[in-house]
């Protein structure tokens, strides 16, 4: 899994930069803000929001879906993928899995969208 480059981060605020590359890099824990914003929450992003933050937050998002990693395991789009990347410590945890290892997410990941994909369908059905 490839760092993500050094000039994607220019996009966010500069009293920002760190946190978020500690997250991704080593899967180290972030704040409220940058919680709602991995989470995919714009509400409570908005609501958690500097003034520097709210008017970024348009870049956040070109940010996540251009850079952030969203496969086997995503860094963000929930509270359970932030939770679950802290949990795996990063792109680190990442690159330090054994083949036995990487080949047990993949499986993981794969149930993980089959269980949403039906719950989707069986909401579909009763609409």
């Amino acid at each position: 899994m490839d760092a993500i480059p050094d000039h994607a981060y220019d996009l966010l605020p500069m009293h920002m930069r760190e946190h978020v590359r500690e997250y991704i890099e080593r899967g180290k824990p972030i704040g409220d803000f940058l919680t709602a914003v991995f989470a995919n929450d714009l509400c409570d992003a908005l609501g958690r929001a500097d003034t520097i933050n709210a008017r970024s937050l348009k870049n956040y998002a070109v940010f996540l879906h251009t850079y952030v990693p969203a496969i086997p395991i995503p860094a963000w789009g929930s509270r359970y993928h932030v939770r679950q990347w802290i949990k795996l410590g990063g792109l680190a945890g990442l690159r330090a899995m054994t083949g036995e290892q990487w080949a047990a997410v993949q499986e993981k990941a794969r149930a993980d969208r089959e269980r949403v994909e039906q719950a989707l369908k069986r909401e579909d059905a009763d609409a």
